[in-house]
């Protein structure tokens, strides 16, 4: 946090200097309201004179203070939203991009600090890149970032929910608390591309989708901000409103925002309406969203921290001259996703300078859209303080560059064992890098891409390889290629492309990676990758979910317990894991675990239908059959039966004894879904006992080769090629099998049939033994194990585990009898 520390002992007295009188707190509200909206830029809102309906905003503006030059400090979601939220910098807080870094725990948010002085806090948010996985759930009581699984207008970009939607969820927790005091946080993400204005705004705007969006934006938050005011309670609340950045909109030639830190992306709306400060009042001077922390702090009564890097707006309101506060920003954009040059800037009310390659100057008084780059050999005097300031911090900021690739050593080694040169770009200055200036057209032409929905996959492959050709080590054109070749199924082209991306690139998508090696079954690879993606991510569940699924491939399975384990304690409400929990368990032979991860995923999601089947079929296999179709009942009132519903209710009736009923929903599934691979694993048995081994077999077999894993698939078809004579491609099934799930006594009791069938003695002695190990009260596991130690040769071993087969209470005559007569024959000898 000292990189800050210089620049701040220059404005930070003159503030204080001239506002030793200001008021004291006017008395602590009840209500604390934070709206953020996302990519809101500060000049197209109908208060600041633009042609745009935005009533709303305009009547908050009237009631409080406006501050028309506050400027952000980052064009990017995730670390302006960090700085909103701490008062830090992002050199201090540690969050420099979308996506790839997460809020450190060590960083204080105003909701940490609320709430230890008695405020009820909530946050809800409008899109992925605030996800809770990125760190700023800290100090909330709820976070709500129940957001689709992907965006409905365009897939390219962040899931997102419409303003109504957050406004709605806010509300209802509101009413819930309004008797208490509280802290409430709301994003909208609308005015973001890819733009979808809902009517009447499109058609009231039809050649102005941002406007539109913005308008709408408007009019959803309404009933939250007169909610809020309304009543005894809200005569007194204050409400903070501001945007994370702006949109170019064309300016600059970039269309949309995080390339530029031009005033069209780093100047935001800013009002601030609370108790005792005066209505309609304009602030003209600069002030920074760094600042917002510190005021929403100073309402509630609280000190800010000695560290903080920005000071309360309300010093502004008394001063009797502007006050000469500079602002720092900066956009590593260019840098983690083009590998360009990184830009940082230094603000005043006069002049902007721009670290870059090609440096720049403006005089922002003389020419406000900065179009006259007044750097040379000559600066102007007044610049020249603010100039070496930047260079200071520039060079007291050279980490970050390395920050996502910190990987111990063994990790790094096996990567670079793999082909993996991790860092090659990242490593270089940013002097060498290019000038993002001079790439606005490459960026425009992704951007154009990115944003287009009537292209083919072809043709967008052959988009972002023509990138390529120009700039080899673009790493966003890299990875949207390799998703695209991913998306379309040509795995090995897409690996390539991963890997030369994590070779580029500070980002890496070592998710995607991973993914695709397990799709084409490179585990070793895929462990090594996924354990890089840890380090780098540890905070990302869907990282541990990964790791896990690898793990599982591996068969090191008590790992991917806890690898699951890992991202149910980040991500509790995910009830996918807990079924994948409860999944490797039932490997490990843990029924109860089993049942116990499947029920907690199904109360997290009872529409989850892979909890239910799962859950379902060990209802089935432990002899609960009338249970799993109760429960498989309540899955499909209100709706037509999947083939896997069938599956599951077909297995619970095979457990009740009524074959031919399976055997019909098995047939009408198989029918509807040919290549469901639980139908055909199923099926394939039933044809088995019922005598069609050619049918049976050529089912299973396809189940496999459609990517069907489970043990008990191998195991049925193995048994399967013993009924029919091949005992050497049932030793190979029934192997596999025991690899895939290792504790499962009955893979292990059908192998060492096998190898009896085979004239294998000792190896049927190996696994019988291990059958007879893992379930000690199996009768036939007992006695095929002392047949395999006689045909062995081992009579005494052989005549020892028939009196344990005795001792075990055998019902069966037959068979006691023969165990009886072969001790006798084999102490006889």
């Amino acid at each position: 946090m000292a990189v800050i520390r210089p620049l701040l002992a220059m404005t930070l007295g003159a503030v204080c200097a001239i506002t030793f009188g200001c008021k004291p707190n006017a008395g602590r509200p009840e209500r604390i309201l934070l709206v953020t909206i996302d990519t809101l830029r500060a000049d197209h809102l109908g208060y600041m004179g633009y042609d745009v309906e935005t009533p709303n905003l305009d009547a908050l503006a009237a009631s409080g203070v406006v501050f028309t030059q506050a400027v952000t400090t980052y064009p990017m979601t995730l670390p302006s939203h960090t700085t909103i939220m701490s008062g830090l910098y992002p050199p201090a807080h540690g969050t420099r991009n979308n996506g790839t870094f997460r809020v450190p725990d060590d960083v204080e948010t105003v909701a940490e600090t609320l709430k230890a002085n008695g405020y009820a806090t909530a946050a809800f948010v409008g899109a992925f890149v605030l996800d809770s996985r990125f760190g700023l759930e800290q100090g909330f009581d709820v976070y709500d970032d129940d957001l689709p699984e992907e965006n409905e207008v365009h897939k390219a970009y962040y899931p997102e929910r419409r303003a109504e939607v957050v406004v709605s969820r806010a509300l209802d927790w509101i009413r819930a608390h309004e008797s208490e005091p509280f802290f409430v946080w709301v994003h909208v993400f609308d005015p973001h591309a890819p733009h979808n204005p809902p009517s009447p705004f499109a058609e009231r705007y039809p050649d102005r989708v941002y406007d539109a969006e913005v308008a709408y934006t408007d009019h959803a938050l309404g009933p939250l901000l007169r909610h809020v005011q309304a009543g005894p309670q809200g005569e007194s609340a204050a409400i903070v409103l501001t945007s994370d950045h702006g949109e170019s909109l064309g300016e600059h030639g970039e269309s949309t925002h995080a390339l530029f830190v031009y005033d069209a992306t780093i100047r935001v709306p800013l009002i601030v309406k609370a108790p005792g400060r005066p209505a309609g009042h304009r602030v003209e001077g600069q002030v920074r969203t760094v600042d917002i922390a510190p005021t929403i702090l100073e309402l509630a009564g609280v000190e800010s921290p000695e560290e903080i890097d920005g000071v309360s707006l309300f010093r502004y309101l008394d001063a009797d001259t502007e006050t000469p506060v500079t602002a720092y920003g900066e956009t590593f954009v260019p840098r983690f996703n083009y590998n360009w040059s990184e830009l940082r800037f230094l603000r005043t009310d006069r002049y902007k300078v721009i670290d870059a390659p090609r440096r720049e100057l403006y005089d922002l008084a003389a020419d406000p859209e900065e179009l006259n780059n007044l750097w040379s050999d000559s600066l102007p005097a007044e610049a020249r303080p603010l100039v070496r300031e930047l260079g200071s911090l520039v060079d007291a900021d050279q980490d970050v560059v390395h920050a996502t690739l910190e990987l111990d050593e063994e990790t790094a080694r096996r990567l670079e064992s793999l082909g993996y040169v991790t860092g090659q770009a990242p490593g270089r200055k940013a002097t060498e890098l290019a000038d993002p200036k001079d790439r606005v057209e490459v960026y425009e032409r992704l951007q154009n891409t990115l944003g287009r929905d009537d292209l083919t996959p072809d043709q967008l492959i052959q988009e972002f390889r023509e990138v390529l050709a120009l700039e080899p080590e673009n790493a966003t054109a890299r990875q949207k290629l390799a998703n695209t070749l991913a998306e379309e199924r040509r795995y090995e082209e897409a690996l390539v492309e991963f890997r030369e991306l994590l070779r580029v690139s500070e980002a890496g998508m070592v998710e995607n990676l991973g993914v695709i090696l397990l799709l084409l079954d490179d585990v070793e690879e895929a462990l090594t990758i996924t354990e890089a993606g840890i380090e780098k991510t540890p905070w990302d569940p869907d990282m541990h979910v990964l790791r896990g699924e690898a793990l599982e491939r591996a068969n090191r399975l008590d790992e991917a317990v806890a690898s699951y384990e890992k991202a149910i304690e980040l991500r509790p409400e995910d009830a996918q894991n807990y079924w994948r929990r409860g999944a490797v368990r039932l490997k490990l032979g843990d029924g109860a675990g089993a049942e116990e991860g499947f029920r907690q995923a199904l109360q997290r999601d009872p529409n989850l239908e892979a909890a239910r089947l799962a859950l379902a079929r060990q209802l089935s296999q432990s002899g609960r059959a009338g249970e799993a179709k109760r429960l498989l009942e309540e899955g499909a009132q209100g709706g037509e039966s999947s083939a896997d519903w069938k599956a599951g209710f077909a297995e619970a009736q095979l457990a009740s004894g009524d074959l031919a009923e399976a055997r019909a929903l098995l047939e009408d599934a198989h029918e509807e879904a040919p290549e469901n691979t639980r139908v055909l694993a199923l099926l394939g048995p039933l044809c088995g006992q019922q005598g069609d081994l050619e049918r049976a077999a050529a089912l299973l077999e396809k189940a496999i080769s459609l990517g069907e894993r489970g043990p008990d698939v191998r195991r049925n078809l193995g048994l399967v090629y013993l009924r029919r004579g091949d005992a050497r491609a049932a030793i190979a099934e029934l192997l596999a099998a025991s690899e895939s799930a290792p504790e499962d006594p009955a893979i292990w009791f059908s192998l060492g049939n096998a190898y009896l069938r085979s004239g294998k003695f000792a190896a049927a002695v190996e696994a019988l033994e291990r059958s007879v190990a893992l379930e000690p009260d199996r009768q036939d596991a007992r006695f095929n194990l002392a047949l395999a130690y006689e045909r062995a040769g081992e009579r005494a071993l052989a005549a020892e585990a028939y009196r344990r087969f005795l001792a075990t209470g055998v019902k069966d005559e037959a068979r006691r009898a023969e165990a009886e007569r072969r001790i006798a024959e084999l102490e006889s000898r």
